[in-house]
C-alpha cells in the first residue's frame, strides 16, 4: 500500500482509492481497507483474547522456567499461572477476568512449541536400576537452578529424582518443551 501512495500523482483532497486500486492492480476493498487502518486477518489478533501478548510471554517464561528447575508443569498449571498474572496485572476493584478452562488446549495450538504428552508414573523396578551417574549430573543441575533461582533446601517439599510430584502416581497429562526429550 506504501508503494501505491507514494506513486498516485498528487491531487488536491483524499486519494481517489479506487483509481489507485485499479492503477496499480490491487484489491479494491483490501486497499480502501489497509489505508483506513483495518489490518489484514494475518495480522489481526485473535477475538476474545484474555492474555495480552505480553501476558503470553510471561506464561511462555514460566513454562520455560518450570521446565529448567524439572518441575512437570500440568495443564492445571498452565492456567493456575494465566490466572495469577491476570491477578497481578488487573487494577480494577472488581475481581480479575478467569481464564477459560479451554485456555490449556488453545495455548499449546499457538504456541508449537509446547507440546503435551502422558507422562507415566516409574515402576518398582524401572525406578532401581537407574544409574547414579544420570541421577548425580540430575541433582547437580537441580542444585545450580536452585543456586540461580536463590531457593532455599527448607522450600523443597517432596524433591527426589523424578522432580517435584506432589500426590502424583498415576498417569496424567504434562506440558513439555518441543525440542527437549524426555
Amino acid at each position: 500500500m506504501g508503494r501505491v501512495l507514494r506513486n498516485r500523482p498528487r491531487t488536491k483532497g483524499p486519494p481517489n482509492i479506487a483509481h489507485a486500486a485499479r492503477d496499480f492492480d490491487v484489491n479494491e476493498r483490501k486497499f480502501r481497507n489497509r489505508f483506513n487502518g483495518i489490518p489484514s486477518k494475518s495480522e489481526y489478533g485473535g477475538h476474545n483474547k484474555t492474555l495480552t501478548d505480553d501476558q503470553e510471554l510471561a506464561v511462555c517464561h514460566c513454562l520455560n522456567r518450570m521446565d529448567q528447575t524439572g518441575i512437570s508443569s500440568r495443564p492445571r498449571m498452565l492456567r493456575s499461572v494465566a490466572d495469577s498474572i491476570l491477578a497481578r496485572n488487573h487494577d480494577e476493584p472488581d475481581t480479575p477476568p478467569l481464564i477459560d478452562p479451554d485456555l490449556s488446549r488453545r495455548f499449546l495450538k499457538h504456541h508449537p512449541k509446547y507440546i503435551k504428552r502422558k507422562s507415566k508414573p516409574l515402576a518398582h523396578d524401572r525406578k532401581n536400576t537407574h544409574d547414579p551417574a544420570d541421577i548425580r549430573a540430575h541433582f547437580e543441575k537441580s542444585k545450580a537452578a536452585c543456586d540461580f533461582s536463590g531457593i532455599q533446601t527448607g522450600d523443597m517439599y517432596n524433591y527426589d529424582e523424578t522432580g517435584f510430584r506432589v500426590g502424583i502416581g498415576r498417569v496424567h497429562e504434562v506440558i513439555y518443551q518441543n525440542n527437549l526429550t524426555r
